[in-house]
């Protein structure tokens, strides 16, 4: 319940944040210009809070916190007065109203460098790229890839640790032919050729290095019994305290991430467990019980615990990076630079068909990605928030009416014929891109509620 608040919490900050700084940024520039702001709205749908200043604006928090918006003077949307018709949005000059229509993208990605900035300014710990282990019969072992080897580079990209690795990664999602990957041991440097072509991935859990056939040695750890705990309907008889989980039936254990999500997967099962107990491998029968999540997904449970928090296996391979401040700003330009290139190619995948729908994250899995960024301290919390502002700012600059992209389209065909597309015709595109944006939002929460039962 605790974690359930925590992430609540962790969700709200986010959208408030995110959506906070895009609105604000339409809102001060429509200020700047005198245009009159009737509204600002953070969410959408029934009315929660509404404050009105002395100017007349309205500020709103309503009850769907997938977005937001201001609401302008627009003598297209109601009647406006002679008097105040200089303060109408499409009374303006084509060049402010672009301004204002852009500052809320623009925005996002000035508040995702500066998160960035923040976060390598002050420093954080990295994982280094270094293989812990390559699983038998996959594209990494068909490539002579080996354990202990750190990539240095994919695809002649320079790789500095394992987030760098992964979005290098997912930029080859789709793709056929080869993925280059060069590494280094013990000062011996070697090139690999990975081939793509029979690469496939888990749309609804996408696990790009583990798609691979490489697990990083971070993930690596003893999974050493601390505690057992009464659980219904479970029988842990024959495990005792300090005993080391190596395999559950024919599935070898690398960490507690994969011993919990093999249990959760089998609820009421009875499972053979390879165990070793005083340096001796023996295999003990167990009984995975069951409880409901949320009081309505049943999950397996063991009643199993480790000592916490948990000590990494190889901390050599774990190192501290903090930037001057100029270089830190450098760093953050570069990082955001390299998002937005790895939305960009995402998106264009999956316009081209290269990648499913399936890949696409909706707000229960931002709600759980941020109670989780939270839980793993406020530096991995403060990149999450830059990532999520990079792609808020992204997706606003679809061509699509109803996002400021659409917006910008229209007002650049103003521009290049001198006229203004008709309002019908912009009602009916605006209602066509509503219910486009409608079903894919549909989408993305049913593909979320997949990957929380499987």
């Amino acid at each position: 319940m605790i974690y359930f608040f925590t992430t609540l919490f962790a969700f709200f900050i986010t959208v408030s944040i995110v959506i906070g700084v895009h609105e604000t940024a339409h809102f001060i520039a429509a200020r700047i210009f005198k245009i009159k702001v009737l509204r600002f709205s953070i969410g959408f749908g029934k009315v929660l809070f509404r404050w009105r200043s002395n100017n007349e604006t309205e500020y709103v928090i309503s009850a769907i916190p997938l977005g937001g918006y201001i609401k302008l003077l627009d003598d297209r949307e109601d009647p406006v007065t002679e008097e105040m018709r200089p303060f109408a949005f499409n009374h303006q000059a084509l060049f402010k109203r672009c301004i204002v229509i852009f500052a809320g993208p623009f925005s996002n990605f000035l508040f995702a460098i500066f998160t960035y900035w923040i976060v390598f300014a002050v420093g954080f710990q990295i994982n280094l790229p270094v293989i812990g282990k390559v699983i038998s019969n996959s594209i990494a072992q068909q490539a002579q890839l080996k354990a202990k080897q750190q990539i240095t580079t994919i695809d002649h990209t320079p790789i500095q640790d394992w987030t760098h690795a992964n979005a290098a990664i997912f930029l080859r999602l789709g793709d056929k032919g080869v993925m280059e990957i060069t590494t280094r041991q013990n000062n011996r440097i070697q090139q690999h050729t990975l081939s793509l072509n029979q690469w496939r991935l888990n749309d609804l859990e996408p696990n790009a290095l583990q798609s691979l056939g490489i697990i990083p040695i971070q993930a690596l750890s003893s999974v050493v019994i601390d505690r057992l705990e009464n659980m219904p309907y479970a029988n842990t008889a024959q495990l005792k305290r300090n005993d080391e989980i190596l395999r559950i039936n024919k599935h070898s254990i690398n960490n507690w991430n994969d011993l919990t999500n093999f249990i959760h997967r089998h609820p009421d099962q009875r499972v053979d467990v390879l165990i070793k107990r005083d340096n001796i491998s023996i295999t003990v029968s167990a009984k995975i019980g069951h409880r409901y999540r949320w009081g309505i997904i049943k999950t397996g449970a063991l009643g199993i615990a480790p000592k916490t928090p948990l000590e990494p296996l190889f901390p050599e391979f774990i190192q501290f990076v903090k930037y001057p401040t100029l270089s830190a700003l450098k760093r953050a330009m570069i990082e955001t630079h390299r998002y937005n290139m790895l939305n960009l190619h995402m998106f264009e995948k999956l316009l081209t068909g290269k990648l499913s729908v399936r890949l696409l994250a909706g707000p229960i899995a931002i709600f759980t990605n941020a109670g989780s960024a939270l839980n793993a301290g406020w530096i991995v919390f403060l990149r999450f928030l830059a990532f999520i502002s990079l792609s808020i700012g992204m997706i606003n600059l679809f061509p699509l009416p109803g996002l400021d992209g659409g917006q910008l389209l229209y007002l650049c065909i103003e521009g290049l014929t001198k006229k203004s597309l008709p309002t019908s015709a912009q009602i009916i595109l605006y209602r066509l891109s509503m219910i486009f944006i409608l079903v894919l939002l549909g989408l993305t929460v049913v593909y979320d509620v997949l990957r929380i039962i499987s």
